[in-house]
């Protein structure tokens, strides 16, 4: 236990064993789990706000409708995770393994209706993450992100928005990017080897220093 500056005691989870623990519906707002084992622990609807989670394991953890605004996430590992409609406004997310995780699922609301619980990234800082083995299509808003040296090797990134974001070295390869929305993204080294990029929006974006991109030819005029 520690103490805030009022003189209470807070919490602390530092390197923490919480492995396969039912932790929903909890508020842990500003507490430490720096470290800690998490891996397979519900925590479906629980609050992270500005907590210290560098390095934890989050493996297999499920996490829909968490809350982690402006957390240090930095070297966790997220593998198998269950991240739908978590929200990482703010966080901290370098280097973080997201392997194999689900960031959306389709649901049905009080009405009846056929909607879309989502993962939210506003503003995070996400250099150097891996997504290996998951999906994000149109569902994932990454615009406006630090993805500098971010892994997409062979993912599914159909209608993806891209817009003004650090894409700097960031790894493409054999990545499906048809459709997808890079307006202004800074591209600098980024690898589009045997990348698919076909009708992808690139008003803005210098190709130029970039490892591999291929433009669609012009489509030609059909006599009528």
């Amino acid at each position: 236990m520690s103490e805030n500056e009022g003189g209470n005691a807070v919490a602390d989870f530092t390197n923490g064993f919480f492995q396969g623990q039912d932790l929903s519906n909890s508020d842990f707002t500003g507490i430490s789990f720096k470290g800690a084992d998490l891996r397979g622990a519900d925590l479906r609807n629980s609050i992270f706000n500005e907590c210290n989670l560098e390095g934890a394991k989050l493996n297999k953890s499920d996490m829909r409708d968490c809350k982690f605004i402006n957390a240090n996430l930095t070297h966790a590992n997220m593998q198998r995770a269950n991240l739908s409609g978590a929200d990482f406004t703010g966080a901290e997310m370098q280097k973080v393994d997201f392997t194999s995780s689900i960031f959306f699922e389709y649901e049905l609301n009080f009405n009846g209706v056929r909607v879309c619980n989502r993962a939210i990234f506003t503003g995070a800082n996400m250099e150097g993450v891996k997504f290996h083995d998951s999906a994000l299509i149109d569902e994932i808003s990454l615009r406006e992100l630090n993805l500098k040296n971010a892994d997409f090797a062979d993912m599914d990134l159909r209608w993806v928005d891209f817009e003004k974001s650090n894409l700097e070295s960031a790894n493409f390869y054999r990545a499906n990017l048809m459709d997808a929305k890079l307006e202004g993204a800074n591209v600098k080294n980024a690898d589009f080897t045997q990348a698919k990029t076909e009708f992808a929006s690139v008003f803005g974006v210098d190709f130029s220093n970039s490892i591999n991109y291929t433009p669609m030819p012009p489509i030609a005029d059909v006599d009528e």
